[in-house]
């Protein structure tokens, strides 16, 4: 028979792990944003891999959501078969994703789920994420170009970014109540 002490640690150990099938449900929506990445490709700016990380940090907590996020960065963007992004890209995409999935723990924390709070966190996190994304393309790889041309470019796809922002805004309100919906009855 175990001693008091063995049975402790082995407690602190499973505290610390994110049960088994959070793992797998985490691993399932990692599997998701990258699917649904690669499907809507086709269409710029137009995406689901922000919403389904947003869910994973609303399901399954910062941890489980940054996991998800982090898995789904890396693979997604660079070990993608159709090439790989700038290292500082994905730098900038792990913290705009990180960071997503930790307002989504927040909100899972707190219980929100009306759709204006969650069109609200859509737009908010998506022109976040721009800005880091942006910010972290123009600073490490043009750093030769002075601040001018770095705003320039950032401009220049401000039309992306506005699609961005409003696809992500409906997209949020019309499918994070759903989503969560079917998670919570895979339990």
């Amino acid at each position: 028979m175990p001693n008091k002490d063995a049975l402790a640690n082995q407690s602190i150990l499973r505290s610390s792990i994110l049960p088994n099938l959070l793992v797998v449900q985490c691993a399932m929506l990692s599997a998701l944003a990258i699917v649904l990445g690669h499907a809507l490709a086709v269409v710029p700016n137009v995406e689901m891999v922000t919403l389904i990380i947003f869910v994973s940090g609303y399901h399954a907590g910062p941890r489980g959501g940054l996991i998800t996020a982090l898995t789904t960065a890396l693979y997604f963007n660079y070990l993608n078969p159709m090439g790989q992004v700038f290292l500082p890209v994905l730098v900038g995409q792990f913290i705009g994703w990180g960071f997503t999935a930790l307002v989504g723990a927040c909100f899972g924390a707190k219980r929100m789920n009306s759709k204006a709070s969650f069109a609200l966190a859509g737009a908010s996190l998506t022109l976040i994420y721009q800005v880091i994304v942006n910010v972290a393309y123009v600073k490490l790889c043009m750093p030769s170009c002075t601040l001018s041309e770095q705003v320039a470019t950032i401009l220049a796809g401000l039309s992306f970014t506005v699609v961005h922002i409003a696809s992500n805004t409906a997209v949020f309100a019309l499918m994070t109540e759903p989503l969560l919906k079917i998670i919570q009855r895979s339990r």
